[in-house]
């Protein structure tokens, strides 16, 4: 169950700044901006003065590739944002979260600003269908090409069986797994 009135976050110190694609991390920031009683902003419209007038940040993207999409808008703006408490999120392609999945977070920035951040990776969503051309052929000679291997050439049942599952959608996002970015301190 979600705290409709988390104690930690001072909401009027908030701001939420999100980058999404296929619209995951847009929904996972509107659930933690309409918690927090606050505006979720979209980076491609968002200004940097914001930052002056907040103590805390809490920006998303998603996982590409192993590492976080957009973080550059951190780096950049580190300067600004170095006083401030930072909370990164991540919408991933993965039903569970994992202890590798906090590797993400260093693989995405150096260690100077890493080690400043605090990082929730969320389950995430995939739709191969929506998926653009490049994203598509990233799967097709990744994490599809290997699972054919397998399946075709070498028989395996389980293969086969993710194989069918990536043509499928899938929605794992849910409401209560931004409770601990909401009750951080």
């Amino acid at each position: 169950m979600i705290d409709d009135n988390p104690k930690n976050l001072k909401r009027s110190d908030v701001l939420v700044v999100y980058a999404s694609k296929y619209g995951t991390t847009k929904r996972y920031a509107q659930w933690i901006a309409e918690s927090l009683s606050t505006e979720a902003f979209d980076l491609k419209r968002f200004s940097i003065g914001l930052l002056q007038s907040c103590s805390t940040v809490i920006f998303g993207s998603s996982v590409h590739i192993g590492k976080i999409k957009n973080v550059n808008f951190i780096k950049k703006n580190w300067e600004l944002l170095s006083d401030k408490q930072i909370i990164v999120f991540a919408s991933t392609g993965n039903p569970k979260i994992t202890t590798k999945d906090q590797a993400v977070l260093k693989a995405s920035l150096p260690s100077s600003i890493s080690q400043n951040i605090h990082y929730f990776p969320l389950p995430g969503a995939y739709d191969y269908h929506k998926l653009d051309f490049t994203d598509k052929f990233l799967m097709n000679f990744g994490p599809m090409r290997n699972l054919r291997i397998k399946a075709l050439i070498r028989g395996d049942e389980k293969a086969k069986e993710q194989l069918a599952a990536l043509h499928q959608a899938v929605d794992w996002t849910n409401k209560e797994a931004i409770t601990p970015i909401l009750t951080f301190n």
